[in-house]
């Protein structure tokens, strides 16, 4: 069956019943969710955050005498003298204003008031913030010419378009923000009943915000009139989905999950029978759904019989699915129940639980499983498929994964192995996407501890790990058989240890992203010795190299090669210091 064209239009109901009269476009997402409505909540407006103002600078007071000159002079002179006042200070002079820098204030006016107004700042301050801005956009029209001229007065029109929008908000009064305040807080809990699967209570909530969204109609004016009419259309629209159309879609949803997730083995006829099954739920569901989420349901029941590939005949399960499971299973629970109570009475074999086969939330229970009386949850073991894709098969304890299992993401990682508390911990092996494959200690699904990561590149390591990541003592092996033994990090790709090269040379120090750098020693298979530092694998700095026929250079090295100051001794003793230059001596020494 052609599971990718139901994915895609079940998934658009699950996350919106429909936009009914509101002129926008939805993606639609993913079948991972619930069947919330479309309709957006209204933001409400949020505590203004207090603006800095700014204050020009006070003027300097004029410069006065200093004490040192008035004690030289004599006091005659003093009292005599007349002060005169110090000559004016000419001022700087002003740029003349140019379009460039009217043009970046004007632009920084207009982020500010855009930011207010998209965090639903006081509508007084975002007026003030956008008169702001069109001052500022006209006086880029005056000095600008050309292009930069009309984008300027594009920009004004735009500035001036937002503060219309924003003074009608402020004329439409208290009571038109209050009830659209109310309108859009009733649809979110109306959206979240309905995530819930609470139909009832989502249809009287929808029912209610169509109210508010009615009554602010009334009470605003303009654009905001406009949009509380189209919210109260779709709230109603929402409202009557609700009530009428999740029932019977959840119940075709599960079916299909069922189907998609039948045994490739089964026989055919079992296959058909269950198509027919599910196409006839989707068809009982298209009179009782409305708007976008009808045309969905159509899509759906098509898509279903084209993968089939014969005509639709009506067929329906002979008892509701979930109620049969629920009969099946609660005998044999509340048995299972008494025995357990009795003093020293063994725990039911698993040859004692039943098969079920149940959707509970959003995930459909196939095995061995027993539900739990008093908190509703299930226990023993079988496979889990939930809406997303994602899977799990293995032990279940009270809910909850714990015991020994395989889950598979949704992104393709595969895990196997042990779980606690409903988290991945443990051992066991872990398998990605891209190739790699982990086995060892596992902590809520990510590496942690000791194990080995075998990379898709042939390169491997084993030892200690931290967050995913090599960290710690282990051995690293690369594909062209060099190793390292030593302390690895992963976080700042240095490692401290010892290097085997496939030609059989020996580094004994530190790593920098797996080349020798910094301080070590070099022990090559011809039995040469480098000791000193190392820079992305060559001898740089400060080292001392001894031939295995005696020879030795100690000195300055650039890039594996001797250069700068050194001292070469030759085999038979000769002495040579002074400046080398690409592993060649420029002068003789002594």
């Amino acid at each position: 069956m052609n599971t990718a064209r139901f994915s895609n239009t079940a998934a658009a109901f699950l996350l919106g019943i429909s936009l009914g009269a509101q002129a926008q476009t939805q993606t639609a997402p993913s079948e991972t969710q619930a069947m919330p409505s479309a309709s957006a909540a209204a933001a409400a407006p949020a505590t203004p955050a207090e603006m800095p103002v700014a204050t020009p600078a006070a003027a300097a007071p004029a410069a006065a005498a200093s004490p040192a000159a008035l004690a030289s002079e004599p006091v005659s002179t003093l009292v005599s003298t007349p002060v005169r006042a110090p000559a004016p200070i000419a001022p700087a002079p002003v740029a003349p204003p140019t379009c460039a820098a009217a043009t970046d204030g004007a632009l920084d006016k207009d982020m500010d008031a855009t930011m207010a107004q998209s965090r639903a700042a006081d509508l007084g301050l975002q007026a003030k913030m956008y008169e702001s801005a069109v001052l500022a956009w006209t006086d880029a029209v005056a000095l600008c010419s050309g292009r930069a001229q009309d984008r300027a007065q594009n920009s004004l029109a735009d500035a001036k378009k937002a503060l219309g929008g924003v003074r009608q908000q402020l004329g439409a009064g208290d009571k038109c923000l209050a009830f659209q305040k109310n309108g859009a807080d009733l649809q979110e809990l109306a959206r979240k009943a309905l995530a819930e699967r609470r139909w009832s209570d989502s249809a009287l909530l929808f029912k209610k915000s169509a109210t508010n969204w009615d009554l602010a109609a009334e009470r605003c004016d303009g654009d905001a009139r406009l949009t509380a009419q189209q919210r109260r259309e779709q709230a109603d629209l929402d409202g009557f989905n609700s009530e009428n159309c999740a029932p019977i879609f959840e119940q075709a949803r599960a079916r299909t999950m069922k189907l998609r997730a039948m045994d490739q083995q089964a026989p055919r006829e079992q296959k058909q029978e269950a198509s027919q099954i599910t196409e006839t739920l989707w068809r009982s569901a298209i009179d009782k759904c409305k708007g976008s989420v009808q045309d969905i349901v159509k899509n759906n029941a098509n898509s279903i019989a084209r993968d089939r590939g014969t005509p639709w005949v009506a067929k329906y399960d002979p008892v509701p699915e979930a109620a049969a499971v629920e009969k099946a299973a609660a005998p044999a629970a509340k048995v299972a129940e008494a025995k357990a109570s009795l003093p020293g009475a063994p725990l039911p074999t698993p040859a004692a639980v039943p098969e079920i086969d149940v959707m509970v939330g959003s995930a459909l229970y196939v095995g061995k499983f027993v539900k739990d009386a008093r908190s509703g949850s299930y226990s023993g073991n079988g496979r889990i498929t939930w809406i997303n894709g994602e899977s799990y098969a293995g032990d279940m304890v009270q809910g909850k994964r714990e015991g020994n299992g395989k889950y598979t993401w949704s992104d393709g990682r595969k895990y196997e192995g042990d779980w606690r508390d409903d988290k991945a911990t443990g051992n066991g092996q872990l398998s990605y996407p891209n190739g790699n494959h982990y086995k060892g200690a596992v902590v809520d699904g990510v590496p942690l501890g000791q194990g080995t990561m075998s990379y898709a590149s042939g390169d491997s390591f084993s030892g200690e790990f931290k967050a995913g990541n090599p960290e710690g003592k282990g051995t690293f092996r690369w594909k062209n058989s060099q190793q390292f033994d030593g302390d690895w990090s992963s976080v700042n790709h240095n490692a401290n240890g010892t290097l085997k090269y496939p030609n059989r040379d020996v580094f004994v120090g530190t790593l920098t992203d797996g080349l020798p750098s910094g301080k070590g020693l070099l022990r090559y298979a011809s039995g040469d010795i480098y000791e000193g530092q190392f820079n992305a694998g060559l001898p740089d700095g400060q080292g001392s190299y001894h031939w295995v026929n005696g020879a030795s250079y100690s000195g300055d090295w650039k890039q594996g090669l001797k250069n700068g100051h050194g001292v070469m001794v030759a085999a038979s003793g000769e002495r040579v210091e002074g400046e080398f230059a690409n592993d060649k001596a420029l002068e003789a020494g002594k």
